[in-house]
């Protein structure tokens, strides 16, 4: 049977572009999910809505869907827009006197109790950050041999200068990232916008792990490419998220995967509006 033609709006394009699934007539997807320090309120869950409505109109028209969304318990900053702050895990752990593992469990069981009472069917795969750690540093390696990153003092970061196409889907330039960029740069990077791939930590910090630059954990960014390809493959269908999620994250996410594997991994980016209260988004 011969199915429907679908165009679906592409943040990189800017356009609405014809859906071509690699694997036909199945549309595979990843979606960026919760981070699990808090409960989660109405504006993330109305990002969540995004890829379910997504879901339930490809199959309606004949797709079969295969989804994964991913669970963030480590590595998510305070200031996440200019990779610095604290880890949110880190600081609900502090304040609720309770391990980072228990407040994961917690607010991950929380998060799918919430999306069931909406009736948001839930993904076939949640890989949760702190287990994919091997292939995160997998990764690392492969981009530092690339000449797409470096390390300093036990941290890696990505040099954005090394991929020229840095800021394509949020329009965005070195010379605009330049301007934006608040407060004190971090002396140890060769661009401001340069950002963390694996962060140095000392031994006692809790969520620390051990790799070939000493301990410490993963940035942000390399979490969703790492556990997208992982599960998914080099080339898959749809990404989807936030506004919000546009720069940096999924910026960093194009060139981290691309600069790895050389070639467009994703092939539609889609993103929901943000959730607005009296003027200002829902955070």
């Amino acid at each position: 049977m011969k199915l429907p033609q679908v165009r679906l709006y592409n943040t990189f394009s800017r356009t609405k572009q014809e859906l071509q699934p690699l694997h036909e007539g199945v549309v595979r997807l990843y979606s960026c999910g919760p981070t699990v320090y808090r409960y989660v309120h109405v504006g993330n869950l109305r990002t969540f809505m995004l890829p379910d409505l997504l879901r339930r109109s490809l199959e309606y028209l004949g797709y079969e869907t295969e989804q994964v969304m991913n669970v963030t318990d480590v590595g998510h900053l305070t200031d996440d827009s200019f990779d610095r702050g604290e880890d949110k895990m880190l600081v609900a752990a502090r304040l609720e006197n309770k391990s980072t593992e228990d407040i994961a469990a917690h607010y991950t069981g929380a998060f799918l109790d919430d999306i069931g009472k909406l009736n948001i069917r839930p993904a076939e795969h949640y890989p949760h950050a702190t287990r994919y750690i091997g292939q995160m540093l997998e990764l690392i390696e492969k981009l530092i041999e690339a000449g797409s990153a470096y390390e300093i003092e036990g941290t890696v970061y990505y040099d954005i200068a090394s991929f020229p196409a840095y800021g394509r889907l949020s329009r965005n330039s070195a010379e605009k990232l330049m301007a934006g960029h608040r407060g004190e740069p971090d002396p140890l990077k060769r661009h401001p916008g340069d950002f963390t791939l694996w962060r140095a930590a000392g031994q006692n910090r809790l969520q620390t792990w051990p790799s070939p630059w000493g301990p410490g954990y993963p940035g942000w960014h390399i979490e969703c490419s790492a556990m997208s390809m992982s599960i998914l493959g080099e080339r898959f269908d749809i990404h989807t998220g936030g506004a919000d999620n546009v720069f940096p994250h999924h910026e960093a996410e194009i060139a981290q995967s691309e600069a790895v594997t050389g070639h467009r991994v994703v092939s539609l980016w889609m993103h929901g509006g943000l959730l607005m209260l009296a003027g200002a988004r829902m955070a």
